[in-house]
């Protein structure tokens, strides 16, 4: 379990042992029989995405982002999608929906791309 005493490096992390027990335990509960390869296994969140989330969380006093998980296609989870927004107020805070200033016409994101079609095979994350 993560927390800020597991002697890493920096709070929140895991070790490569947890990440792949985790992921693997996802892997198995999404496609308990093998038969169906291009489930979602991550999603790739692009640097420049989440320094615009950061700096809007903290425009709106915000200590943390929330992630919905959602899918495009009902029913099809191979359309998973992350519907992500900033939060005002202290942790774990509430959802901001749409911007105060009106710059924006929504606060709601979804600048992912699943895995697997943006996917690092080799990793012992993404397993087999």
């Amino acid at each position: 379990m993560s927390n800020e005493s597991n002697g890493m490096p920096y709070p929140n992390t895991i070790s490569l042992e947890e990440g792949i027990t985790i992921t693997t335990n996802w892997r198995n509960y999404m496609n308990p029989n093998g038969e169906n390869p291009d489930f979602i296994r991550a999603f790739f969140i692009p640097i420049k995405d989440i320094e615009y989330l950061y700096n809007l969380t903290k425009e709106y006093g915000g200590e943390g982002v929330r992630a919905y998980i959602g899918l495009e296609k009902e029913n099809d989870p191979s359309t998973a999608k992350l519907a992500i927004v900033p939060t005002s107020g202290p942790e774990p805070g509430t959802d901001v929906l749409d911007d105060p200033n009106d710059d924006l016409e929504s606060t709601i994101f979804d600048f992912t791309t699943p895995c697997p079609q943006a996917c690092d095979f080799s990793s012992p994350l993404f397993g087999g």
